[in-house]
């Protein structure tokens, strides 16, 4: 009876955890269409390069993440999935922003010191 009571919770738990989500289409999404526009994110020890870029909603758009010291990867709020990159190998994404709005880029590749410092904006323009 205890395992019973156990797994209708569980289940009860995962359906309210479910139920909670927005159903909205992604803030950005992958394609394979040709940019309108490009972004290049360059990364060196402890910085990158800009504090924000500008893209318009609905434009596919060419991510880079230009390495040009260390080893760094970017993490784009509201995309699934990053890219990494090392110096001298660029690392590339064509995107569309499907929301307007601010969305936070960080490194998400522990770097040593000044990493929590790597933080940008990419500003999605309606």
């Amino acid at each position: 009876m205890k395992k019973l009571w156990t797994l209708l919770l569980g289940a009860a738990i995962m359906l309210s955890l479910t139920a909670c989500g927005d159903g909205g289409a992604p803030k950005f999404s992958e394609t394979t269409d040709s940019a309108k526009s490009a972004v290049t994110v360059v990364a060196t020890n402890w910085k990158l390069d800009q504090q924000e870029y500008k893209v318009k909603k609905g434009e596919p758009f060419t991510l880079t993440l230009d390495v040009q010291e260390g080893v760094h990867g970017i993490k784009l709020e509201g995309l699934s999935g990053s890219l990494a990159g090392k110096k001298g190998s660029p690392s590339t994404k064509t995107i569309i922003a499907n929301e307007a709005g601010s969305y936070l880029i960080t490194c998400n590749v522990s770097c040593g010191q000044g990493h929590s410092d790597m933080k940008a904006r990419l500003i999605v323009e309606p």
